[in-house]
């Protein structure tokens, strides 16, 4: 029997339905030290699983867990100082942390159908 293969830590243990009235939470990235926080406002919108190389993915998933929020409901509360853009000529500008490597949020900020938008890992 062939060995089994980690999607997603949230995907492999069946993904549970979400809240209705959802008002948002707190993003944390993987720091023991300085923590980034960022809030995000509202529900999020088009959650899906993506498999590109450029997504962020926990240890061992081949997959990311990806949603999108509107860019003014996307706040940096604590340690903001820590992030940077992983690839400044990408369409989505995945801002990561400096130290440990989750991303945060990424902002679709040239024109494009999905201008205004921010993608987040949920």
């Amino acid at each position: 029997m062939p060995a089994t293969v980690s999607l997603h830590p949230l995907l492999d243990k069946g993904v549970p339905k979400g809240a209705s009235g959802f008002t948002g939470g707190v993003l944390v990235c993987a720091c023991t030290d300085r923590p980034i926080r960022v809030k995000v406002e509202g529900d999020v919108a088009h959650n899906h699983a993506c498999g590109c190389t450029k997504c962020w993915k926990p240890a061992g998933a081949r997959f990311s867990v990806v949603a999108v929020v509107p860019h003014d409901k996307i706040t940096v509360l604590e340690n903001g100082d820590k992030l940077d853009v992983v690839d400044k000529t990408a369409l989505i500008q995945r801002h990561a942390c400096m130290s440990c490597g989750v991303h945060m949020y990424g902002p679709v900020v040239r024109e494009h159908p999905f201008q205004g938008l921010d993608f987040i890992h949920p």
